[in-house]
């Protein structure tokens, strides 16, 4: 692990290039950076520590690999909590941490010195995996952590949310695609804290209209909203998670596992937020005693020979028809999840244990975890549910009148299912793809998009037939105010797209039920193409950089 060239920057204290080829010069390296000497007496000791386990496993799957420590960093979150907390004790805590800048590969291969200066921006970017703070405490010693998913998850199909942050070295700016990850230090921060804090960092980071927060911020709303003291830290309830976000500016929304009748609907509420592209905090069950906080961020691939399995009724209960349909939820099993005892971006399986007992339900697992209650934090102006717009779209496919299987006969059957993929997106970006993606044929569809008038939130129901759900292309879709109450039922929609047929859908439309009866009401189109789904709220990890901007979006 030795460096054998020549570096300009030996006796720099500040900042120390160390390039690590093995696996064994990967464990000298741990035990030096977390400085714990000759302190770990065995093998079994230094595996059971959180701190040496997560980065173990985070650097061991990207070796070869270069790394910069700079020492001395100043990491405003531990800063935060040093002089809230740490400053007061009785034992010394250094107030400086360090700061890794981890790079793929040996940076320095064609060169005949470590020198900086003599990489040029674009390599050093192509190969940024992005920073890891360590914090000078006995235990949580890894702070705020900015990784890119690209270089952790390699080839996995997966789909995440993620911001762009930037870091300086030597004068060179680089930018990283992450998600926040940190791991608690048990006295300012537990993993609810550290659920809102990285919660926080992200949508500061993505969106104008919130900011990050320090650890001081949450004890001072703690301290306002509860009846005992907030330091040492003990934990938070979720109630007061949610109340610390909408003392930030969100409108956030609980939902408990036990008051929905089934635990695979809990799933789909959860999916639907998180193909919406919002990541959730979810309260976790370890055992009887123990509970936890985990983020949810995207989710894995599609099980697409599941269709035949997930498949279910709807019912229109006014007229009594009905159709057959299969949720693209319940074809997705694996969710990316930021947990501050684990890996970041670990995969975790959504599986379902049968209950032999009728009185008792089945139980759902998460990983290792039960999950129990779910926290969306909403923007303001997102007033319909997930739940609401899930009743609306599958109400309307049912109905008899306005229904799919009124102009497309061909799906609906239990042999040919309807798929239904559900999201909420902005406006915005859902005209501007629809717009870019849509083919010649559909040039007339194309006049209608341009046309349709949207509030800022939209709630999608996108239509497929298995054929189109595997290529990607929809044969339609319900488009739904997500301004609107869910007292408005199928008033809410303000399109209707059904193959060959469409139907704009305006606020001087009274009785809609009514009005959708009659055929003339719903135009014709003489041509028309399957349309792209829609992709702009996940995305996979990819080590693109954008250099004209520094956000993903302006707004939400």
């Amino acid at each position: 692990m030795e460096n054998t060239k020549q570096s300009p920057y030996e006796a720099d204290d500040y900042m120390k290039n160390i390039i690590i080829n093995t696996e064994p010069e990967l464990i000298t390296f741990l035990l030096d950076i977390l400085e714990y000497g000759e302190n770990i007496e065995s093998e079994e000791i230094l595996l059971g520590d959180s701190s040496y386990k997560i980065l173990y496993l985070l650097l061991k799957n990207i070796l070869p690999l270069t790394v910069l420590v700079e020492e001395k960093y100043i990491d405003k979150i531990y800063r935060d909590s040093y002089y809230m907390h740490f400053s007061c004790k009785h034992g010394e805590y250094s107030r400086f941490c360090k700061r890794l800048f981890v790079f793929s590969g040996n940076i320095f291969e064609k060169l005949d010195c470590y020198n900086f200066c003599d990489l040029s921006t674009k390599k050093l970017q192509d190969n940024f995996v992005g920073t890891i703070v360590i914090r000078p405490l006995r235990g949580g010693k890894i702070g705020r952590c900015l990784l890119n998913p690209h270089f952790l998850l390699k080839d996995k199909n997966i789909y995440l949310r993620y911001a762009r942050y930037s870091a300086t070295v030597y004068g060179k700016r680089l930018q990283i695609n992450a998600f926040p990850f940190s791991m608690q230090d048990g006295e300012t921060t537990t993993c609810a804290e550290v659920t809102i804090l990285n919660l926080m960092d992200y949508f500061g980071k993505k969106y104008c209209e919130y900011r990050s927060i320090l650890p001081s911020d949450i004890v001072s709303i703690v301290e306002k909203n509860d009846f005992e003291r907030a330091l040492p830290t003990r934990g938070l309830k979720y109630v007061t998670i949610t109340k610390v976000f909408s003392e930030m500016g969100f409108y956030p929304r609980l939902y408990a596992k036990k008051l929905f009748a089934d635990g695979s609907q809990f799933k789909r509420v959860m999916h639907y937020y998180i193909e919406s592209g919002i990541p959730v905090a979810m309260g976790v069950k370890v055992d009887e005693k123990t509970k936890h906080s985990v983020v949810c961020i995207g989710h894995g691939e599609i099980n697409y020979k599941d269709i035949g399995k997930k498949i279910y009724a709807i019912y229109d209960k006014e007229i009594g028809n009905y159709i057959w349909i299969v949720d693209s939820s319940d074809l997705c099993r694996n969710y990316i999840m930021m947990d501050d005892g684990k890996v970041p971006y670990e995969e975790m399986e959504w599986k379902v244990e049968k209950s032999h007992n009728i009185n008792i339900s089945d139980k759902h697992i998460l990983g290792d975890y039960e999950p129990e209650v779910l926290m969306v934090p909403l923007y303001k102006r997102m007033f319909l549910e997930a739940q609401d717009a899930y009743d609306i779209s599958t109400s309307a496919l049912a109905s008899k009148n306005i229904g799919i299987q009124k102009f497309y006969p061909n799906i609906g059957s239990k042999e040919k299912p309807v798929i239904i993929r559900l999201f909420m997106c902005s406006s915005r970006n859902y005209k501007y793809q629809r717009m870019s993606n849509l083919s010649k044929k559909n040039e007339y569809l194309c006049k209608v998009y341009n046309k349709l008038r949207l509030p800022r939130f939209i709630w999608v129901c996108e239509i497929y037939d298995e054929k189109g759900y595997r290529g990607g292309k929809a044969n339609g879709e319900i488009v739904i105010d997500a301004t609107s109450s869910p007292d408005y039922g199928t008033k809410s929609i303000l399109l209707f797209h059904y193959p060959y047929y469409v139907l704009m859908c305006h606020k001087n439309i009274e009785n809609v039920g009514m009005l959708f009866g009659n055929d003339e009401v719903f135009e014709k189109l003489d041509k028309w193409e399957p349309i792209d789904s829609y992709n702009h709220n996940l995305h996979l990890p990819e080590n693109k950089i954008d250099r004209k901007s520094t956000r993903l979006n302006s707004s939400h």
